[in-house]
């Protein structure tokens, strides 16, 4: 029985899951997303992006290894490798998907990191093919919350280039957004770590989706932000903690090509646990100081 929610809601609530209940999809859960994807828009309606639909344990745990260990990939209910197309055709049709599953009742993921020659042998793809994405759908085994995403002030530019609407209401939305990511994470890892123990993959996974997908986009923005304001010295700041955080992560996943490997899950960790919330409370504290 298919779940029926109001447009915006899917929207607004849709979320990327990296933990999945083990429950394969049906053909008919397959091609509802199927036919969402089949609905993007496409320029001229020319849409020559493909779909390889992969439900079988042993293939799903060779992708698991063409894509940096990302064992999800191997638990998730239904894999969709898309292939060749304009990548802008076939980011519409992943995103079509990923609004219908969530309105199904499931979740998904858009994996980018992959060995794309690895993943045309594994689906004996020819040789000339394009392999876009992978995307991961299934259940949804963890309590997946808003990421914070940006707020409309961030991205717009009023009729021409450079008339912004960035000024301090802007940069408080996005304080408080900072505060409640951290306080959200504090209470998940606290209840994940009740439920599974420390050493475990679900806490792992969500030290790392807070330390690469929350924080540091977070500290992304609001570095952006500062700069426009003219708090040119506090941005650097930020700027040069998460550039650390990155180069660190990369090195270490390239060294091990394993995103599970210890020095990984060490690295995001320290992160996620220590580095990120002290910097965060430390920036909180500056900026309403000064803005007080």
């Amino acid at each position: 029985m298919m779940v029926v929610m109001e447009f915006a809601e899917v929207i607004f609530r849709r979320r990327t899951v990296r933990v999945f209940k083990p429950l394969k999809l049906t053909d008919e859960q397959v091609f509802r997303l199927l036919e969402a994807a089949c609905y993007a828009p496409a320029g001229g309606n020319n849409a020559n992006w493909e779909v390889i639909v992969v439900r079988d344990d042993e293939t799903k745990r060779k992708l698991v290894k063409a894509s940096l260990n990302q064992e999800f990939i191997g638990d998730a209910g239904a894999v969709f490798v898309f292939f060749n197309g304009k990548p802008s055709n076939v980011s519409a049709a992943i995103q079509n998907l990923l609004l219908m599953a969530h309105s199904m009742g499931l979740e998904g993921c858009w994996v980018g990191s992959f060995n794309g020659i690895k993943v045309k042998r594994i689906l004996k793809m020819p040789v000339d093919s394009t392999v876009n994405a992978i995307v991961a759908v299934g259940v949804p085994a963890e309590d997946a919350r808003d990421p914070g995403k940006r707020f409309p002030e961030e991205v717009v530019h009023l009729e021409e280039y450079g008339n912004r609407m960035v000024g301090v209401d802007l940069l408080n939305k996005i304080l408080n957004q900072m505060e409640k990511k951290v306080g959200d994470f504090k209470e998940l890892l606290r209840v994940t770590i009740e439920k599974y123990g420390l050493e475990s993959y679900p806490v792992y996974r969500l030290e790392e989706k807070y330390a690469a997908f929350v924080f540091t986009p977070l500290l992304r923005r609001l570095a952006k932000v500062l700069r426009e304001l003219g708090y040119r010295s506090l941005a650097e700041r930020i700027e040069e903690n998460v550039r650390e955080y990155a180069k660190g992560r990369w090195r270490r996943i390239t060294e091990s090509n394993d995103i599970n490997s210890g020095n990984v899950i060490s690295w995001e960790r320290k992160y996620s646990q220590i580095i990120y919330p002290m910097l965060i409370k430390s920036i909180l504290e500056e900026l309403r100081s000064r803005l007080s």
